[in-house]
């Protein structure tokens, strides 16, 4: 945390240390989750850019920072391919599991992620990946104990970014949660609708939303697509906690329409202890692959354990309140 006695306001703020111990700089979180009123977001748009001393270019953002378009969009733009990412992420969002997020995210956008989560009780999964490959990943749900994960990032392909494909100007009606059996095939919710099909159905559901997806206080507008495992179909399925293995191993997920400006692929199957794994990204073994036009999107998993949650996980940016503008200004929004 920084106090800024000039500005009378408490930042949760991240600060850059080198290996030889020098400051490099600091960075002042921009999209709060849960900390509001006792902590204040950053009050422009200042995205954390700084290069160390042996040239490696970092990105830093903190926890929610990674579902909202700044500053990720910002350092993005610049060329920084390489991001940390400090959270206190909790594991009760079934559609939104942090390890299989910053998976999807780093492979839907090309670039490397280091996550380090809390390990504390309903807050695990701290990992490394390179455009969506999972490096090095830890998971501990339900106790203190954690490991520190080191990996070897390998550079970057000169393909570099993938660029997204242009979206249509949909202005869709905002619905909420909408559930179906798995062997129904479809669900819509307003105008995203979803289709899916799986070698076993029975223990699934089928989920779509328009609308704000909802973690206690918080919320967030979305478009999403998700095959859940669970017993049977409500929103009791959007509990992590809740969740009861299938025993699915392949699914296609599609999503018919997209109005999201990123949409990210998230996949986690299931040890028989529940350890969370990880699949590897443009693989048919073992792995999924993602595809998205500017109609719709297409996500297909293949796992030799059972999977627990194939999404499709869209943000409609443009229905985000925000307290700062990132429009070439530093105004704040206060």
């Amino acid at each position: 945390m920084e106090w800024d006695s000039s500005e009378m306001r408490l930042y949760n703020c991240d600060v850059i240390i080198d290996k030889d111990g020098a400051l490099v700089g600091k960075y002042r979180k921009m999209n709060l989750w849960g900390e509001a009123p006792t902590v204040d977001p950053s009050t422009s748009c200042s995205p954390g850019d700084f290069t160390l001393a042996d040239g490696t270019r970092i990105g830093v953002i903190t926890c929610a920072d990674l579902i909202y378009e700044h500053p990720l969009k910002d350092l993005l733009d610049r060329g920084v391919k390489n991001f940390v990412m400090p959270a206190a992420w909790s594991n009760e969002m079934a559609d939104m599991q942090v390890m299989a997020y910053a998976q999807g995210w780093s492979a839907a956008t090309g670039a490397s992620l280091v996550l380090s989560n809390h390990r504390r009780n309903a807050e695990s999964g701290s990992g490394i990946w390179q455009a969506g490959l999972p490096i090095a990943t830890t998971f501990h749900p339900g106790s203190d104990k954690a490991a520190v994960v080191v990996g070897a990032v390998p550079p970057h392909s000169a393909a570099g970014r993938q660029e997204q494909a242009p979206r249509l100007a949909l202005s869709l009606f905002q619905s909420g949660w909408a559930f179906a059996p798995l062997a129904a095939g479809r669900v819509c919710s307003g105008g995203v609708c979803c289709r899916a099909t799986a070698k076993d159905t029975q223990g699934y559901v089928l989920a779509a939303l328009n609308g704000d997806d909802v973690d206690g206080d918080m919320s967030v507008p979305a478009e999403v697509c998700a095959v859940l495992s669970c017993a049977d179909a409500g929103r009791d399925c959007l509990d992590f906690g809740r969740q009861v293995p299938g025993g699915a191993t392949e699914v296609k997920l599609v999503m018919e329409k997209l109005g999201a400006e990123r949409l990210v692929p998230e996949v986690v199957a299931a040890s028989q202890d529940q350890t969370e794994i990880l699949l590897v990204p443009n693989s048919t073994s073992n792995g999924f692959r993602f595809a998205e036009t500017a109609t719709g999107a297409t996500l297909s998993a293949a796992s030799s354990h059972n999977l627990t949650s194939v999404v499709l996980y869209g943000r409609r940016f443009d229905r985000d309140t925000l307290p700062y503008r990132c429009d070439g200004t530093t105004e704040a929004v206060v």
